[in-house]
């Protein structure tokens, strides 16, 4: 028998496979939770969160701030970014990073048109260099000829 791995995304795995087993077929189980207990509100909060873009233009300047004032360097994982600096930017305003007031100085939430997924153990700077080569069109090969 092989071993199981341990990690935390293989576990929420395995949980969320055993919940979604043990909830098949049992009619009601959003009402159960507390889900439906306002109606609408998930579409509401869906429509708004689906605005909070930010454009290429926004992350690139942030980026090259924090980085010249140094509160960011260039080993910054994603994850150090959102404890050391979303987070503390958006707690006493209780909104989204987009909608905080140091993104709506730099012109606030934009409609995305595109969604990057990103790990939050990479590196910052190789995700904004992910999403450069994704609007830019630019494939890896060719960006490193030129």
């Amino acid at each position: 028998m092989g071993q199981s791995c341990a990690c935390l995304s293989c576990r929420l795995c395995r949980v969320a496979g055993k919940t979604l087993q043990a909830t098949r077929g049992k009619p009601g189980l959003e009402d159960e939770l507390g889900w439906r207990d306002k109606p609408g509100l998930e579409d509401e909060v869906t429509v708004r969160l689906a605005g909070n873009g930010i454009s290429l233009r926004q992350l690139l300047d942030l980026y090259a701030e924090l980085r010249a004032c140094g509160k960011l360097s260039k080993g910054t994982k994603t994850w150090q970014f959102v404890r050391d600096f979303v987070i503390p930017e958006t707690t006493a305003e209780a909104c989204c990073f987009m909608e905080s007031s140091l993104m709506r100085r730099r012109g606030g939430p934009t409609q995305p048109q595109k969604l990057n997924s990103h790990w939050w153990g990479a590196d910052l700077c190789d995700t904004i260099l992910s999403a450069t080569q994704d609007a830019s069109g630019l494939v890896p090969s060719d960006s490193e000829e030129q």
